[in-house]
């Protein structure tokens, strides 16, 4: 079973974000019965909660037969801010033997519990320990290339786990720059950044999670005659009788993700008008909420609302805005807010 790229925020369960439980032999447990490797690669794993366990749950116990040697491979994964609400939280939970967990390239901060947790009270067991190396941790642990160190996480177009960097505008380098096991075009993630400005990884690979390079990107136009009228080079000049129509382009080169899509007129005055499906309200609103942006998406050019105009539209200038922003969180923009000027005359 294979997660890659995959952003678990803001689960509540009651065995973590991730459970992976293993029991052959045991086939009346009411729980599904899994073998073989669980591989969870370039993931964020963010803000879970869970009753008893951490983010990743591996339940493998009474596991020792040697066909069931491979368990668990976690590789540039972000673990961070995850709780517990009972003191049996560890980022990484492991009941029973834990065959051969690979645990690499990761960054762990800020999270309830523990590192690692191996049950000992398993008297046939035959297992082995982890292998964890070149992680940034909360706490010490021994391994090859780990260290214990703030990661030095900034905030920036997809979120708020860039990597800091003085190369792109910070005023520190983050430790978990260059501190990985391979190089990046090995590890697969040379088109990916850890980066706020979006230069991609190269060299040693950075640690933890990364981010598509290129934001997606949203443009506005205002035209005069709805869809069927050529989009103007110029700001617009509209008078009663004539078809307002304000349409949207958006594109996405990046990863698949989620977002809101923001339209909005401004008036000359400062007034802001939010067009929603339902049409023009003053109130914060989105026009669309949750949309799944997939990757290599081109949608576009399309209207989002249509008006024609009569001799009450207030005159002079506005501008039409829209924009991106990170899906069911305060507006906080993806990439650049688009505008586009127009006028009313009488």
């Amino acid at each position: 079973m294979h997660l890659t790229r995959c952003v678990i925020v803001e689960n509540n369960g009651h065995r973590g974000a991730i459970q992976y439980t293993t029991h052959p032999g045991y086939p009346t447990r009411s729980y599904a019965t899994q073998t073989g490797r669980l591989y969870i690669e370039d993931s964020l794993i963010c803000d879970n909660l869970s009753a008893y366990g951490g983010p990743i749950m591996l339940n493998n116990w009474l596991i020792t037969e040697p066909g069931y040697d491979d368990m668990l491979s976690v590789k540039r994964c972000t673990i961070v801010g995850n709780r517990a609400w009972e003191n049996h939280a560890y980022d990484l939970y492991v009941i029973g033997n834990g065959y051969n967990v690979d645990f690499q390239d990761n960054v762990i901060a800020g999270n309830d519990g523990r590192l690692f947790w191996r049950a000992p009270g398993n008297s046939s067991s035959t297992g082995r320990y982890f292998y964890v190396g070149h992680c940034c941790l909360q706490e010490e642990f021994e391994g090859e290339g780990n260290f214990e160190a703030d990661p030095l996480f900034v905030s920036g177009p997809l979120g708020d786990y860039y990597l800091s960097s003085v190369e792109a505008g910070q005023e520190a380098d983050s430790p978990c720059i260059d501190a990985g096991s391979t190089s990046a075009s090995i590890a697969g993630v040379s088109h990916l950044t850890t980066r706020t400005d979006g230069a991609f990884d190269t060299g040693v690979v950075d640690i933890g999670y990364h981010y598509s390079a290129t934001p997606p990107t949203i443009v506005c136009q205002i035209t005069t005659g709805g869809t069927v009228a050529a989009i103007l080079d110029e700001a617009p000049v509209l008078r009663p009788g004539d078809t307002l129509s304000a349409q949207v382009t958006v594109q996405n080169d990046g990863w698949t993700f989620w977002a809101d899509v923001f339209a909005a007129f401004i008036a000359a005055d400062g007034t802001v008008f939010y067009i929603t499906p339902n049409g023009l309200t003053s109130a914060f609103t989105p026009y669309a909420i949750d949309v799944r942006l997939d990757d290599g998406l081109h949608f576009g050019p399309a209207p989002v609302f249509e008006f024609a105009l009569n001799e009450h539209v207030p005159t002079g200038d506005y501008i039409f805005a829209t924009a991106l922003s990170r899906a069911r969180e305060p507006f906080r923009p993806i990439g650049d807010i688009a505008f586009a000027s127009f006028a009313v005359s009488s």
